[in-house]
């Protein structure tokens, strides 16, 4: 792009609308953006080292990729067209090289001798859906994001998202976190502020110290169509965080509020060790708990959250998880994940166990196949994980209603299977398939114990006798009741004719038995689904 004049007033113009500036390093890849999956695909190939807890900051990517480039120019590597374009994506993404310079970048703001830079993003999308038996949908969204900092140490982050559909009635609540006003409505998907407190990145030897405060999302886990322990399933929260890295040691901590009017807090903190051979390990502690304040005992990053529990409150709703990765070899990721809700090493009252699992693998260039990707993905939990006995605890997000872990919830389970292949490095197609099953438990149906006092929560007529609750079956199970099973085979397309423009297609056929855990009552679903986006 060619230079322009750089007056005060035409420079902060631009400098709002011209783009993502690669300069806010210390800033986080939202959990939605597009370079995942090239990254994934990276990761596979044994390329770069990824962690398993995201989002990704920006210079902690262009670390690997720098030093990708030296590996590649040390020993030959090659690259497939296809790889080739999205490694040339990254590169104007995060400022290695800059074959279409962006705006900002030759205009960045100086302030003394201090680079400060301070530039937004704009961009549209439109998405046209059809579902069998239902009305078409379409819906407009647009997204505003704003942000700035200094080089290293501080930056600022927000993103507002406006979005138009077809009205239903004037005012619609949309979540317990959203209100719809004729058909628009308005949200803030992050907006945090950070403060990098020791400098060298990951992988570059020395310790990186950040702290963040604001509102985000967490993914800590290494599925990738989904994660058992926190996901982007639900709304993001506010909270404040720490992030710690040194060498092969990687510490996360951090204390956020679920709803100030419910009075629910959540809390968590994630240690995780590289190791030779490509392996990687990670073990996660999190608290969902309804207090008049947060509690300090969940607020030092340093102290066990069971053990505060035990001796300062009572009956919080504690999750355990535990995470490995593997390159097994060059081409083949391997990964899994357990999920320990609740533990049971006493059985008085009894009480049920509550697990649950992930596996999955990420086969790159299978047999050769150049340009090509299987991933295979399972994941199931046991009746009652996520639920608690106090209702408020349930693991639900600010929105009080959508799973903070896995978007399947409790008593089901999922596999998907996906071909993916890079028909042109602007191209790519997919074909896939997946079951989801699910029994008739619900994450709103907290489990109540036999001759315990009833603490809230929906209750259906058949769990009570003369009107009074008679408690709920608490031996462990899954997949109970009627099940509802949900096949489903995919395709799409996925076409970026412009480095600012992308149109996905997808569709999808498939069959839905016992719907709604009604027994015989089946349907057919099938659907197609277009979107346009328009950006930078």
């Amino acid at each position: 792009m060619k230079d322009i004049a750089k007056p005060a007033i035409v420079l902060a113009a631009l400098t709002l609308l011209a783009g993502s500036p690669v300069h806010g390093g210390i800033r986080d890849l939202d959990l939605r953006h597009w370079a995942y999956p090239a990254l994934e695909r990276l990761q596979a190939l044994g390329y770069i080292e990824l962690p398993a807890t995201r989002p990704y900051a920006r210079d902690m990517i262009r670390a690997e990729l720098l030093k990708l480039d030296q590996k590649a120019a040390r020993e030959g590597l090659a690259f497939s067209a296809g790889d080739s374009f999205d490694l040339e994506k990254l590169r104007q993404e995060l400022g290695i090289v800059f074959r279409q310079q962006r705006l900002v970048e030759g205009d960045m703001l100086v302030l003394g001798d201090q680079s400060f830079f301070l530039c937004g993003d704009v961009r549209a999308g439109l998405a046209a859906k059809g579902q069998r038996g239902l009305e078409p949908e379409c819906l407009f969204r647009g997204d505003l994001e704003m942000c700035g900092g200094t080089q290293g140490r501080f930056a600022f982050d927000q993103r507002l998202v406006f979005e138009l559909e077809r009205e239903r009635q004037k005012v619609e609540r949309v979540s317990g976190s959203q209100t719809s006003w004729r058909g628009g409505s308005y949200s803030v998907e992050w907006a945090y502020l950070r403060l990098r407190l020791l400098d060298p990145l990951p992988g570059g030897g020395g310790p990186l110290l950040e702290l963040t405060a604001g509102r985000q999302q967490r993914w800590w886990g290494r599925g990738r169509q989904g994660t058992l322990l926190l996901s982007d399933n639900s709304p993001a929260c506010d909270a404040a965080g720490i992030r710690f890295y040194y060498k092969r040691i990687g510490f996360e901590s951090f204390a956020g509020v679920l709803g100030a009017e419910q009075r629910r807090f959540l809390s968590g903190h994630r240690g995780t060790l590289d190791l030779p051979w490509g392996l990687s390990l990670g073990a996660s502690e999190v608290v969902l708990y309804q207090a008049a304040n947060l509690d300090p005992v969940y607020l030092n990053p340093l102290l066990p959250f069971y053990g505060g529990q035990w001796n300062q409150r009572d009956d919080d709703n504690i999750l355990w998880s535990a995470d490995l990765g593997w390159r097994a070899r060059p081409g083949l990721y391997l990964f899994g994940e357990l999920l320990m809700d609740d533990v049971q090493y006493e059985q008085d009252p009894p009480a049920p166990q509550k697990l649950g699992f992930l596996a999955g693998l990420h086969w790159a260039d299978p047999l050769g196949a150049g340009g090509t990707d299987l991933k295979l993905e399972w994941a199931g939990n046991q009746k009652w994980v996520y639920t608690q006995r106090r209702y408020p605890n349930r693991y639900v997000g600010i929105d009080t209603v959508s799973c903070l872990g896995h978007w399947m919830g409790t008593d089901a389970d999922m596999l998907g299977a996906f071909l993916e292949r890079r028909l042109h490095p602007r191209l790519n197609a997919g074909l896939g398939y997946s079951r989801v099953r699910r029994g008739e438990g619900r994450i709103q149906q907290g489990i109540h114990y036999p001759g315990e006092p009833y603490l809230g929560g929906p209750v259906a007529p058949e769990d009570t006798v003369g009107g009074a609750y008679v408690g709920d079956d608490t031996r462990t199970a899954f997949l109970t009741g009627t099940v509802e099973s949900r096949d489903l085979g995919h395709c799409y397309l996925a076409w970026q004719p412009a480095t600012w423009i992308s149109v996905h297609v997808r569709g999808w056929a498939g069959y839905v038995k016992n719907a709604g855990n009604q027994p015989a009552a089946g349907r057919r679903d099938a659907g197609c689904e277009v979107r346009l986006t328009l950006d930078h």
